[in-house]
């Protein structure tokens, strides 16, 4: 065999085995795009429950690629937990990526600083102060879906949004000689102002003294209304803060002691008191504490 022979017969094996490179499952020499997916930890406090809200969005920043990602706008189209991004992130490589996000999104701004209001407490604004962060999630251009979900069963972490702020859940109940129709206000006193770290998830009070929240609304039940307030995370002096209510034209006072000796509102805790009104005193019967799907409740009195 002659020299051209075995040049040809080289060459024809290379070629070969080119083809076959190309058409191996599971190799792509392109840019993948991240598909995100993505779930909550404890308790929701939208109306739509436990799952996210059409047109929820959140804001996703890769940890660690040759490609920077921060800050990439994510929208969940049928608040499925599905996210996609008119610019979504691609991997460009084969190493694994580290990814972190936050909710509810903001452009070009790494501390959101919030005044909250009454109106910030109102059923529909309440998630727009409901701040929530996520790490942990890793995926690979081989593996582009990027799970904030909880990845502890396959051995990794629990990469679900996890709720920043604080949660006090007041039940008011009907007492002696009373009727909660009657009840038209009450409030509470705590610090109102605070930030919250889009970067790393810390939401926190200011150092700024307390001041009033007054919550308004009609009372439609006679025997319980119940009202969940989100507020910074925040010292609490002595563990314990004034609650006043309005019925019948009366103002009834009480000071709220949290469980546990506990002297702080703490991050995606949950503090519940279950509050008596009668007609001369409010009796608080008891508070606890716990995850935000759970909490902690407490009890006390209130007198005119």
């Amino acid at each position: 065999m002659n020299k051209k022979n075995y040049l040809f017969i080289a060459l024809a094996a290379l070629a070969f085995t080119a083809c076959s490179n190309d058409d191996e499952p599971g190799v792509n020499n392109g840019p993948v795009a991240a598909q995100v997916t993505a779930g909550i930890e404890g308790v929701q406090t939208r109306a739509a429950g436990t799952s996210w809200d059409k047109g929820d969005q959140i804001g996703i920043t890769a940890e660690s690629t040759k490609t920077n990602y921060t800050n990439v706008l994510y929208t969940t189209a049928n608040g499925d937990g599905d996210f996609t991004s008119d610019s979504p992130i691609y991997f460009q490589t084969l190493e694994e990526v580290t990814f972190k996000a936050y909710y509810p999104y903001v452009a070009d701004k790494e501390t959101v600083e919030k005044t909250i209001t009454a109106n910030d407490q109102e059923t529909i604004a309440q998630k727009k102060i409901d701040y929530m962060f996520a790490t942990g999630a890793k995926a690979s251009k081989t593996s582009p879906t990027v799970k904030f979900v909880n990845n502890i069963p396959s051995g990794d972490t629990d990469a679900r949004f996890q709720h920043c702020m604080s949660m006090v859940t007041l039940t008011f109940q009907q007492g002696d000689d009373t009727d909660l129709k009657n009840m038209t206000d009450f409030t509470v006193k705590l610090t109102m102002t605070g930030t919250f770290n889009t970067t790393n998830g810390e939401a926190k009070a200011t150092d700024e003294p307390v001041s009033e929240l007054k919550i308004t609304e009609t009372q439609t039940e006679s025997a319980t209304y119940t009202k969940s307030l989100i507020l910074f995370p925040q010292d609490v002096e002595n563990g314990k803060f004034d609650l006043s209510l309005t019925l019948g034209g009366q103002t009834y006072k009480t000071t709220l002691t949290l469980p546990n000796s506990a002297k702080a509102l703490a991050s995606g805790m949950n503090y519940t008191f279950k509050i008596r009104v009668n007609k001369t005193e409010i009796d608080v019967e008891g508070a606890t504490i716990a995850g935000w799907g759970d909490g902690g409740s407490g009890s006390g009195n209130a007198t005119m």
